[in-house]
């Protein structure tokens, strides 16, 4: 009885995270692709609200610290990002992938394009986050080769991940396939409420160490 309360505290984060998202997608005006584009496209968009959503499954989440929960917290932002970092990374193959399946320009000069074409501010906030993302794997797989105190690494890793809340959001916002008005207020508010969580968990820090000096 007590593991499954535990599991229905994530209703609400499904919900929030996944549900609404999927929601705003089907109920949104947007051109529809081939069959193999709007599942690469769906899987781009949970992981992309995955990542936002790691900013609220933090030490510091009442609703999840209630009654001695924080592993739980933990053991979903953990797990959250190994996998839809991944995905996230393989984001410019999805592009390209479909390539392989249409006429017209080949994959390789498409993906060649993609990465090598500063034509707006989008497509370079895009590789920016990628370049972030991508760090923020590498120092989380080898952080006791950084050999960095516990407190610094930590907060290394959320001030990073900050940087790459904002690159991502602004490029999906800016020429992202399913924007529109709705779907960028939903942005800006998650990734908002999320940075405001975390600099209140740092702070909340600061305080308390403070009070033990």
């Amino acid at each position: 009885m007590k593991k499954q309360s535990k599991y229905l505290k994530l209703v609400p984060s499904i919900v929030l995270f996944i549900g609404l998202p999927l929601l705003l997608y089907a109920l949104g005006d947007f051109p529809r692709k081939s069959v193999v584009k709007e599942i690469l496209s769906i899987v781009t968009m949970i992981a992309f609200f995955a990542m936002l959503a790691q900013f609220y499954f933090t030490r510091h989440n009442k609703h999840f610290n209630r009654g001695g929960e924080f592993s739980m917290a933990f053991k979903i932002h953990k797990y959250i990002g190994y996998i839809f970092i991944v995905v996230l990374l393989l984001h410019p193959f999805f592009i390209v992938l479909p390539r392989f399946f249409e006429a017209g320009i080949a994959p390789r000069d498409a993906f060649l394009k993609l990465i090598t074409e500063f034509s707006s501010l989008g497509v370079v906030l895009g590789l920016m986050a990628y370049a972030i993302i991508l760090l923020i794997l590498i120092t989380t797989f080898f952080r006791n080769k950084f050999d960095l105190k516990y407190k610094i690494g930590r907060m290394f890793h959320g001030y990073v991940s900050v940087l790459f809340l904002i690159a991502a959001s602004w490029h999906v916002i800016d020429i992202g396939s399913h924007s529109n008005i709705p779907f960028s207020v939903y942005i800006i508010l998650v990734a908002a409420g999320g940075i405001f969580h975390l600099f209140q968990t740092y702070f909340q820090e600061s305080q308390n160490t403070m009070k033990h000096e």
